[in-house]
């Protein structure tokens, strides 16, 4: 595992594969050691020892074009090649070329499946033409949107996919190393956060971010970046709905929401510095908050 030099430092243009691979506790695991989600320190540690593997799905893979489209479009088509009528042609020409000096290919749809593997196996990732319309789509909704009353997402003022760390804090005043990604951050002011989601409804997320604790990472990523002298004053969500016309909502994180997701995260890291002093890691407490609506059907009894 990578190690830093300084314990507080924040990084341009750093490899998410490089950020993955630093030591540091990030929001994401967050999850493993909060009981409302589930989990409880030995979980966490767990994770920790045995690493889930990352494997990749659609909703991984449209998440992770979907960002680098809104927010690095400019170097989007360096990451990605788009496999229209145009360049699925040019490659199975070129693996009927190669299989008939090489491999013996017949002229069949296989040595044109196999080209693309080998392709995606040397680091080239392919992009159907109906994704690209859709993620344009998506830009040109987040663009009429926000634009007027915001000048992170798609401002030009602006960082992006910025990686920082530092030692934050548990209750005790013992520290503990940190890492954050934030999507975009305009120096001195503010953070937003790129979301897609099922519905951007004020509704539906009124419900999904105390579910989702997603306040959590804003105070997180907020202190990261104050940790590192930086002056941030707000934090933002920018949600955009998947279904077409790709409505958007952009919600600021209030202090309330704030100071409760300082107050959890300082908890969890109270719990993962317990239990590397001691060696202790505590498993589920043995205590069950049963739903209203299970009392009330007892009661009725």
């Amino acid at each position: 595992m990578s190690k830093l030099k300084s314990k507080t430092k924040y990084i341009l243009n750093y490899p998410f594969k490089d950020y993955t691979e630093h030591e540091g506790i990030n929001n994401s695991s967050f999850q493993s050691i909060d009981p409302d989600r589930d989990g409880c320190p030995a979980i966490w540690h767990a994770n920790q020892i045995n690493k889930p593997t990352e494997t990749s799905s659609p909703a991984l893979f449209f998440g992770k074009v979907f960002h680098k489209y809104i927010l690095e479009m400019d170097d989007f088509f360096n990451d990605y090649t788009v496999l229209d009528a145009k360049k699925k042609q040019e490659i199975y020409y070129k693996a009927l070329d190669s299989g008939s000096k090489a491999k013996g290919f017949s002229k069949s749809l296989g040595s044109y499946k196999d080209e693309v593997a080998r392709l995606k196996r040397i680091g080239m990732e392919f992009i159907e033409p109906e994704l690209v319309d859709t993620l344009g789509e998506m830009r040109t909704s987040v663009s009429k949107q926000i634009e007027p009353y915001d000048d992170v997402i798609l401002g030009t003022d602006r960082i992006t996919e910025l990686s920082v760390f530092a030692e934050l804090y548990d209750f005790q005043g013992r520290p503990a190393l940190c890492k954050g990604r934030i999507d975009a951050y305009k120096k001195n002011k503010k953070i937003v956060d790129l979301k897609t989601t099922v519905s951007a409804s004020p509704n539906h997320l009124a419900r999904h971010i105390p579910k989702m604790k997603l306040y959590v990472q804003a105070a997180f990523y907020m202190d990261l970046m104050k940790a590192n002298g930086e002056n941030v004053e707000e934090f933002w969500w920018c949600f955009v709905d998947k279904r077409a016309p790709y409505p958007v909502s952009y919600i600021q994180c209030e202090e309330g929401m704030l100071n409760l997701g300082r107050h959890e995260y300082r908890t969890w890291l109270g719990w993962i510095n317990d239990g590397r002093e001691t060696g202790n890691w505590s498993g589920h407490l043995n205590l069950i908050d049963w739903p209203d609506y299970f009392i009330k059907q007892i009661d009725m009894l």
